[in-house]
């Protein structure tokens, strides 16, 4: 099943183990050789890897089996925004805008391209979006600070600061975690965005739940 290839292929990209999360989606475009999945996510793992050639030729594959889908011109913003083509990256992210209006993703990553080929006004104009759809997207914030202070906005630079500073991540909370986590391998795979699971036994962290992760004790029928 091209599926199963497919999701474990996009495990492991999100684990950053790029040469097998490669050899996963080469299987899924033989498995579904009619379907873009393959292609389109071989070009994430190229354009992870710096290899923005290689990502262009497994879109133009994609493209040709699935022109003009919105997944596919989302990596073509990626790899177009990374390669500086900014003209190019925006229109990519505005053909999966007309999908999904309200895809905070494609909007971050326009904003930003916008940003940084000095179109500020129209910035400033997309992440005013992103912030109607999450009041505590901290990169959306982070960039409105920083496109204000180019556009000489004083007052909303230092209110987007403001907001900003409340909401970025806790730089201090991985240190202070760190001495549990040492003491409990359990709890410190859980608090990993991406981990695995061993489905064949129960695991020693879970004693502390119900029944000590075994299995529920039989209730006798009346």
């Amino acid at each position: 099943n091209w599926t199963g290839f497919n999701d474990y292929g996009i495990g492991l990209l999100l684990r950053g183990e790029f040469a097998g999360a490669d050899r996963a989606f080469e299987l899924v475009s033989r498995l579904a050789p009619d379907r873009a999945d393959g292609f389109r996510n071989r070009a994430r793992v190229a354009i992870a890897e710096g290899n923005i050639e290689g990502a262009y030729g497994f879109l133009e594959k994609a493209e040709k089996l699935h022109p003009r889908a919105p997944q596919t011109a989302w990596v073509w913003g990626r790899a177009l925004q990374e390669d500086g083509r900014y003209d190019r990256a925006v229109q990519a992210y505005r053909r999966v805008l007309e999908e999904f209006p309200e895809d905070r993703n494609s909007l971050s990553h326009l904003g930003r391209t916008l940003y940084l080929s000095g179109q500020m006004k129209e910035a400033m104009a997309v992440f005013e979006q992103v912030l109607l759809i999450d009041p505590e997207d901290r990169s959306a914030h982070y960039h409105q600070m920083l496109t204000a202070k180019a556009l000489g906005l004083a007052g909303l630079a230092a209110k987007a600061r403001e907001a900003y500073e409340k909401y970025k991540l806790d730089e201090e909370a991985d240190q202070v975690t760190r001495s549990y986590r040492l003491g409990h391998p359990f709890g410190h795979r859980e608090s990993l965005p991406n981990h695995l699971h061993d489905l064949t036994r129960p695991e020693e962290g879970y004693r502390h739940l119900p029944y000590g992760g075994a299995s529920p004790p039989k209730v006798k029928q009346p």
